[in-house]
């Protein structure tokens, strides 16, 4: 391969890293997630997620099946399926989706390929699939999807709200600024319309609203 890597495509492959580790939480142990990249004339495999699956490792080249498939897909979008033997270590079968990356001259730069073993038990698939692991898990405890600005807000309220009524003792004044913290933190204000629809709903004016945001990054900064 002629090309020559810029910084632009490395951190292209960079961002798909984290990617990488949401794929192989989110689907357990027994899915395997790999990135190559065509910077070096090897084609090196530069990261991996449950490397147990295949028994490969970091700096190790990429298959001959991906490679054809690099040669054979050179103008092709869609990711790939196939099936086969992990011939490697345990000879079980997989299920392989190989996605091409691209930067913003179209050129491939990458390959980023999802291999989840069949040969699993599927209680103890669903088992892992639904695990709920703290130590990798750092979000919120629910998530709101919605349809409007709106009702993004008024969501999100709500949960605040249900947040700060467990306090107890709190003065009126203490609970509002309480609320306004708990959306702070939720990046509320960034919407538009955020800090009108919080003083309607809290009862309180636009201005006290924008004195409680004042107060809190005045505390950010010490």
């Amino acid at each position: 391969m002629s090309y020559i890597f810029t910084d632009e495509d490395r951190a292209i492959l960079k961002g798909v890293k984290s990617v990488m580790k949401g794929i192989a939480f989110i689907y357990g142990n027994n899915c395997e997630v790999v990135l190559h990249s065509m910077e070096t004339k090897d084609r090196p495999i530069i990261a991996i997620e449950n490397n147990h699956v295949s028994g490969r490792d970091v700096g190790e080249p990429m298959s001959d099946f991906v490679f054809k498939l690099l040669e054979d897909m050179s103008k092709a979008d869609e990711p790939f399926i196939n099936f086969f033997k992990n011939t490697a270590i345990s000879k079980n079968e997989l299920k392989s989706c190989t996605t091409l990356i691209r930067n913003g001259r179209n050129i491939i730069i990458g390959a980023l390929c999802i291999n989840m073993d069949l040969s699993i038990p599927v209680k103890d698939f669903f088992t892992d699939f639904l695990r709920a692991d703290s130590d990798k898990y750092n979000g919120t405890k629910t998530a709101a999807y919605t349809q409007s600005t709106r009702e993004l807000i008024d969501s999100s309220i709500s949960a605040a709200l249900e947040e700060v009524n467990n306090q107890r003792g709190l003065s009126s004044t203490e609970r509002n600024r309480a609320v306004v913290f708990e959306l702070y933190k939720k990046g509320i204000f960034s919407v538009k319309k955020g800090v009108e629809i919080t003083a309607e709903e809290l009862g309180i004016s636009r201005f006290t609203v924008y004195n409680y945001l004042k107060a809190i990054k005045e505390t950010e900064k010490k």
